[in-house]
């Protein structure tokens, strides 16, 4: 009996080891409109991460969109206006609610001026930029900038 049950619990831990996925916790923060976020939560896809705040009601969120995929080495991205169409663009939204509901800001491209760095070593990836400029895809006039540094375990 006492076989049989050593079995299923030594079955039981490696179907659990198995399954088990790795958690990846990003760090850092993000500001916009005066309002300061923590990346705590995020998912990542083929060319983009989402970073969520899951310390604020509704978990305001901080997208970034890579052109294909997310890089492997470090660089300086141009911030432009859309669907990043070169390996050097990058294009950034922020999800936050509003008095009138969710509210979606993304970058208005800065003139061709703006910038932000990626830094990737020891399995991670930095990603930080400032005073970039987004505006609300409702009431383009509504802008504000953006800062944020962010850390991301690859």
């Amino acid at each position: 009996m006492k076989k049989i049950i050593l079995a299923v619990i030594t079955i039981v831990f490696y179907t659990c080891a198995y399954c088990r996925q790795p958690t990846l916790q990003p760090g850092g923060s993000w500001t916009f409109r005066s309002d300061h976020y923590a990346a705590n939560k995020f998912l990542r896809h083929h060319e983009s991460t989402t970073v969520y705040d899951t310390t604020q009601r509704y978990s305001p969120r901080f997208i970034i969109d890579f052109h294909e995929r997310i890089p492997a080495v470090s660089g300086t991205y141009r911030v432009i206006k859309g669907q990043p169409m070169a390996a050097d663009e990058i294009d950034i939204g922020v999800g936050v609610m509003s008095l009138t509901g969710l509210s979606y800001y993304s970058t208005t491209g800065g003139n061709g001026k703006e910038t932000i760095n990626v830094t990737v070593a020891d399995g991670k990836m930095n990603i930080s930029g400032a005073g970039i400029e987004l505006a609300n895809q409702k009431a383009p006039s509504d802008k504000s900038t953006l800062s944020f540094d962010i850390t991301i375990r690859q």
